[in-house]
């Protein structure tokens, strides 16, 4: 079997997600593709590369799912929308989702221009709650703060009981919305 870069990228996601970011090496990549590891640098530069290729895969799904998930409504019940989907993502990618992370703290030039995508979605969706354009961006960046602290806080619940997890997520969104709102 002739392994390509897809074959290698989609192996480095699936340990991701099984084993975290600390579980992926280029000897576990080769590992689960059943080839030596030099065989892999015919395909990436270095593992560095083949983890921003693996984020930048992860961030784009995630945005399209995000986005996809608020099409044909607005306002509070679009944001709730998105933060449960913010949610779910991290419950199904926990280890995608660190390397997301990872790759953002390494100021990634393409993960910072899927992080300000997001951020846009953010905007949209603050606005359509009745704030103004010119209080989207710091709300959004609150919004995007928000979400990332609440999801990683509560993602060992999530995967063990959702249901018990997104009641609390609407809650506190409700709750962040009513905030800004009475401040504004």
């Amino acid at each position: 079997m002739k392994i390509k870069r897809q074959d290698i990228l989609e192996a480095t996601l699936s340990l991701a997600d099984k084993n975290g970011l600390s579980g992926v090496s280029l000897k576990s990549v080769a590992k689960y593709l059943n080839i030596k590891t030099p065989s892999l640098y015919n395909h990436i530069e270095s593992l560095e590369d083949l983890l921003f290729s693996a984020a930048s895969c992860g961030m784009k799904e995630m945005n399209s799912l995000l986005k996809e998930c608020a099409v044909g409504i607005s306002g509070e019940q679009a944001v709730l929308a998105v933060a449960q989907q913010y949610l779910s993502y991290l419950t199904i990618h926990p280890g995608i989702y660190e390397t997301i992370q990872w790759a953002f703290w390494q100021n990634n030039t393409e993960i910072q221009q899927h992080f300000q995508n997001y951020r846009q979605l953010l905007q949209k969706l603050i606005v359509s709650c009745g704030f103004k354009t010119e209080q989207a961006e710091q709300n959004a960046d609150i919004l995007s703060g928000f979400l990332h602290g609440f999801c990683t806080q509560q993602l060992g619940n999530a995967i063990s009981s959702p249901e018990k997890v997104f009641p609390k997520l609407e809650f506190a969104v409700k709750a962040l919305l009513q905030g800004l709102k009475t401040l504004a």
